[in-house]
């Protein structure tokens, strides 16, 4: 017994010898298409009408024009036209109940709902936004730290924007050596990159903002001035402010606000906690006597501001806000005297502190003379390189190619070029006094 071929349903195709006639099958269940072919090639031969009763001698054509098979085919065209149709029903359901949710959840914003917040201190997974002080000094740190003290370029050239308003020039970059007092511009610019850098703190973290040491001077807070006319002058500025955050934000949904103080060599912070609310004033040098005594008045005269303020803007808690008072952070880092590395801890207060509860916070200094002294050092040279350094800055790529210059120098090149900068800077020096 010869096998027969493998075909639908265990039939065999059929084929006559002269290769005249062959028989095809439809993919339809026992429907067997058997069309006669021509030798030259042409197309099927009219099938014979005495046959139309037989499906089996019938065209695919012919067997399509059948009432019967017709109607059956247009059955099954609709049930699988009624199926398709029925998922992308529920495909399009599902795609209008996801854009539904995101619409109840944008009336929820715009009706001043707060998003759930998970408790975490303002750590990103992704972003380091605060300097490691455990970690040392890198190699390309350095080297634009020294390049930058290298540079022939004059004390008024720009080396630092990132358009905040703030600019630093050469001859600030000075004030990052040892044993030298950091000016307050140096303070401000890194008050101005703190609010960049607040963009990739974590989701579930609360929001913090930064103002400049110029936010509280005398013209704002002076005496000269009616209390009406204050409170105005400082709504402006504080609007402003707000207006040119990267992120524009409103003061009542930010948990921390941070007041940089520079006052005849004393600086501090001033620190808001909007949530609780409270205020702490954040000083490295243990001080003796009461708040006002050594301090002044200018806490309580921003805290009133602030607080009349908040409340135009409908903050929930401000009549609390107004009975808050100030008090020192109990630090274990505090130092006997204040020195000319007054300025490194408050950019160091200003950038690690994350709303931690007193006593739980710890920014890194041992209280350990020496090692602290070290840290403070590292910390210039890694500030000034997170300032130079940064994606915001416009003359990021001319001071890295400067560092990447300095480091191809031979010490003696080195040393001469050093040498050289130095004549300049006190010629420099000496020209200035002239006028």
């Amino acid at each position: 017994m010869k096998d027969k071929d493998p075909s639908f349903d265990g039939h065999s195709n059929k084929r006559d010898g002269d290769g005249v006639k062959e028989a095809e099958f439809s993919p339809i269940r026992g429907l067997v298409v058997e069309v006669v072919k021509k030798d030259d090639g042409g197309g099927f031969s009219t099938p014979q009408m005495d046959k139309m009763g037989n499906t089996d001698n019938l065209t695919c054509s012919q067997f399509l024009e059948n009432p019967e098979v017709l109607a059956t085919a247009i059955k099954i065209t609709d049930k699988a036209v009624l199926e398709s149709y029925k998922k992308e029903k529920n495909r399009g359901k599902k795609v209008m109940e996801t854009v539904e949710v995101c619409e109840e959840d944008d009336d929820h914003r715009k009706r001043g709902k707060r998003d759930q917040k998970i408790p975490v201190y303002g750590k990103s997974h992704f972003v380091e936004r605060i300097v490691r002080m455990s970690d040392k000094v890198k190699k390309d740190e350095m080297s634009l730290y020294n390049s930058v003290f290298a540079s022939k370029r004059d004390y008024g050239e720009e080396i630092w924007n990132i358009g905040s308003g703030h600019v630093l020039h050469q001859g600030f970059a000075y004030h990052f050596k040892s044993n030298t007092f950091i000016h307050a511009i140096i303070i401000d610019c890194w008050s101005s990159l703190l609010n960049r850098m607040e963009e990739l703190r974590d989701v579930g973290s609360f929001s913090r903002v930064f103002f400049d040491t110029n936010f509280l001077a005398e013209e704002i807070l002076g005496v000269s001035l009616s209390p009406e006319r204050t409170q105005e002058l400082f709504d402006s500025i504080l609007k402003l402010h707000l207006k040119s955050l990267a992120k524009q934000k409103k003061l009542k949904d930010i948990g921390l606000d941070f007041f940089p103080i520079v006052d005849r060599r004393k600086y501090y912070l001033i620190c808001f906690d909007l949530r609780v609310p409270t205020y702490f004033i954040i000083d490295h040098v243990t001080r003796n006597g009461s708040v006002e005594e050594i301090y002044g008045i200018k806490h309580i005269h921003v805290k009133k501001l602030l607080g009349n303020y908040l409340k135009t803007k409908y903050y929930q808690k401000s009549t609390a806000f107004h009975k808050i008072k100030a008090s020192v952070m109990k630090m274990t880092w505090k130092v006997e005297k204040e020195g000319s590395d007054c300025g490194v801890y408050l950019m160091r207060h200003m950038e690690s502190y994350m709303g931690e509860n007193e006593g739980r916070w710890d920014c890194g200094f041992t209280r350990k003379k020496q090692t602290d002294l070290l840290a403070l050092n590292n910390l210039r040279i890694k500030y000034m390189a997170r300032l130079m350094k940064s994606e915001y800055k416009k003359h990021k790529s001319m001071l890295e190619k400067d560092a990447e210059a300095y480091e191809r120098l031979d010490p003696l090149h080195i040393l001469a070029i050093m040498n050289e900068v130095k004549e300049i800077r006190e010629k420099q020096k000496h020209g200035r006094r002239r006028f």
